[in-house]
């Protein structure tokens, strides 16, 4: 259920049409209940007595609300115009799928529910405005309640411009997207984690796999795996006393008919159609990758900028600096903690579920391996990230994490010498391998090098 809600949230959060309706269902019982205020008030006399207050006539009043009302549905169509044109510019040098960042920005959500509200409180106070002719009634209250957010629109209007034009820069743009990796790590990597309750291996939870037979549970869709509900998989398999591993990861590509667990022993071995078809919302699939439970999102996104700002047409190095620095704070967290759980148990303390959860490595292979690949024909990035892995190699505790160190340093060397022109940081870049080396033998004596 928690991993459920958290998708839906995702979902929500993502979108731009949430806290816009939400504004506007919020300008829609405003307009309710300062009209009411004015019927049932003598709002004439309250104008006369507070300067503040508008005080005109009813034709004054269709022009003020008609000027407030299209002048702010006109805004908001030109400006996110402008914006959209602005954003497709920033997403050609930094890629498509950041525009999404733009769309689940809250400050950028608020601006287009400001100026909605608004236009829509303002509609809906007109039409309760009556001259002479039609039985008198000014809502005074109400117009000025609708001039006040007229100037609250134009202060927003000037944020939103501030807000743009900060948030596309690149420096601001990798951060953000830094920053939501390294949250990402410390959901998925906790500091304090606790392993199966009475320290079961996986030694013991293989062990206990060999006498049963495996009945796969097979995907009905197509498309990214966005969501597991391990709870629920895990009261599953302790009403049928079976255990699970599951095959697929949240972020892999799922086909029609691929395996996404494998159900063992208990009422497994001759499921009822009905009991596999229930597991099926377990499983949430969709047209993107999501951050919700795919930590590998945030590092794709970093490297995917980070490759663009390599490419030749755009020839940034800088860029790619920056992101090479937010990687190395995101690895540094996954260094400094325990592994990630392979096995989650039940109330009982006995092991439900197996997967397999992101490493170290992997989290190097989604960030570091485009830069690899693209970036060591530049000396000044190839300089910076063989400072970055010693710098990593710094935090490293677990001897598998100073293996992939090592066999990323190896990689970087070798392709450095194929794509690397300049003789002077090439050597370089061997003695730091070469130091690295060494720090890790040190380090740690036992593991190979």
């Amino acid at each position: 259920m928690k991993e459920r809600l958290q998708s839906t949230w995702e979902t929500v959060h993502t979108s731009f049409w949430f806290v816009p309706c939400l504004m506007a269902i919020g300008a829609f019982l405003l307009s309710l209940v300062t009209v009411s205020f004015d019927q049932r008030s003598t709002s004439a006399a309250l104008a006369e007595s507070l300067g503040f207050v508008w005080s005109g006539g009813a034709e004054g009043a269709r022009s003020l609300l008609s000027t407030i009302a299209g002048s702010m549905i006109t805004v908001a169509g030109v400006v996110f115009s402008i914006t959209i044109v602005a954003l497709t510019l920033a997403s050609s040098q930094f890629g498509p799928r950041l525009l999404r960042n733009f769309v689940r920005d809250t400050g950028n959500q608020i601006t287009l529910g400001t100026f909605i509200s608004t236009f829509l409180y303002c509609i809906l106070v007109l039409r309760t405005v009556r001259g002479q002719n039609e039985g008198s009634f000014i809502p005074f209250i109400s117009i000025t309640c609708g001039v006040a957010l007229g100037i609250a629109s134009l202060g927003v209007l000037i944020f939103f411009i501030h807000h743009v034009s900060i948030s596309i820069q690149a420096e601001n743009l990798v951060a953000k997207v830094g920053r939501e990796l390294c949250r990402a790590v410390d959901e998925h990597f906790p500091e304090n984690q606790v392993n199966t309750s009475h320290g079961e291996s996986q030694e013991l939870f293989d062990q206990s796999l060999r006498s049963l037979i495996p009945v796969p549970f097979l995907s009905t869709g197509s498309g990214y795996l966005q969501r597991i509900d391990r709870d629920k998989l895990i009261s599953h398999a302790q009403k049928t006393d079976s255990r699970i591993v599951l095959k697929k990861s949240p972020g892999d590509f799922v086909l029609s008919g691929d395996v996404l667990a494998e159900i063992w022993g208990g009422c497994a071995e001759k499921p009822p159609d009905e009991k596999l078809e229930d597991l099926t919302e377990l499983f949430g699939l969709g047209g993107q990758r999501t951050a919700s439970q795919d930590v590998r999102y945030g590092a794709r996104q970093l490297a995917e900028i980070a490759a663009r700002a390599l490419s030749p047409g755009i020839n940034d190095p800088y860029t790619a600096m920056g992101c090479i620095d937010w990687m190395v704070d995101a690895l540094s967290r996954v260094l400094r903690r325990a592994p990630a759980r392979e096995l989650l148990a039940d109330d009982r303390g006995t092991a439900r579920l197996k997967e397999a959860p992101p490493t170290f490595s992997s989290m190097c292979v989604a960030t570091l391996e485009p830069i690899i690949a693209y970036g060591l024909d530049s000396a000044i990035v190839a300089r910076y990230i063989t400072g970055a892995i010693s710098r990593l190699a710094g935090f490293a505790v677990h001897p598998e994490d100073v293996a992939s160190l090592q066999s990323f340093s190896t990689r970087i060397v070798s392709q450095a010498r194929v794509l690397l022109k300049d003789e002077e940081a090439l050597e370089e870049i061997v003695e730091s391998a070469n130091s690295l080396r060494q720090q890790l033998a040190q380090k740690f004596p036992l593991v190979p090098h």
